[in-house]
C-alpha cells in the first residue's frame, strides 16, 4: 500500500531522494527509500543512487556500507532496459 501511495506522487521521487541523503535520519529508513525508489522507477533520482553508490564504495565507513546493496539494486531497476 506504501508502493501504491507513494506512485501516485510524481514528486516523491524527490523527497525520497533527500530521505536517501540525509546521513542525520536512521538507515533503515534510508535504505526504504532506497528500494521504493528502485520499484517505483523514479529516474529523476538515479544521480543521488548513483553518487551515493560511488561515495559508499570508495570510503571504508562499515555502517554506511549496509545501504550499498540496495543501493545497488535500486540503480540496476532503473538502468534496466
Amino acid at each position: 500500500s506504501v508502493m501504491d501511495l507513494l506512485s501516485c506522487c510524481s514528486y516523491a521521487g524527490s523527497h525520497l531522494s533527500e530521505i536517501l541523503s540525509n546521513r542525520d535520519l536512521p538507515r533503515e529508513i534510508r535504505k526504504q527509500a532506497a528500494f521504493y525508489i528502485g520499484q517505483i522507477g523514479y529516474l529523476d533520482a538515479l544521480p543521488v543512487l548513483e553518487r551515493m553508490a560511488n561515495r559508499l564504495q570508495t570510503r571504508g565507513d562499515e555502517q554506511e556500507a549496509l545501504i550499498l546493496p540496495v543501493l545497488q539494486d535500486a540503480v540496476l531497476l532503473l538502468t534496466a532496459p
